[in-house]
């Protein structure tokens, strides 16, 4: 009869013990998705999409979530160069549509660029 009753209670604590086990890696999960909700975050805080507009041969570039502008140049080199000027502790990117229509051959060089990578690593 202690064996049997013996028997029922290593059961019971064998379950209890899978059951804080998978508790605990869905803590886990739970407290990653959080880490990464946070970067996600930090990224869309500290990055800045860019509009751009040419008038003449100097481009203009806009945040494109609120429209203030944010920096021109007259080559996508001094884009950058301004930007950086301007927003010291930001990225940023210009907007894929601007790209194709304004810097197309820049466009096409760096996605072979990537397939490169890709493809040697």
């Amino acid at each position: 009869m202690f064996e049997f009753l013996f028997y029922i209670f290593l059961g019971m604590m064998i379950g209890i013990g899978i059951l804080v086990w998978q508790m605990e890696a869905r803590l886990k999960e739970m407290k990653s998705n959080d880490f990464l909700d946070k970067a996600i975050d930090l990224y869309k805080e500290y990055t800045i999409p860019l509009n751009c507009e040419k008038e003449g041969d100097i481009y203009y570039c806009y945040n494109d979530r609120d429209n203030t502008f944010a920096c021109q140049g007259r080559s996508l080199e001094e884009i950058t160069e301004n930007f950086r000027l301007r927003f010291p502790d930001h990225g940023s990117y210009i907007k894929r549509e601007c790209a194709e229509k304004y810097w197309p051959e820049t466009l096409k060089k760096q996605s072979k660029k990537k397939i490169n990578d890709i493809t040697e690593a």
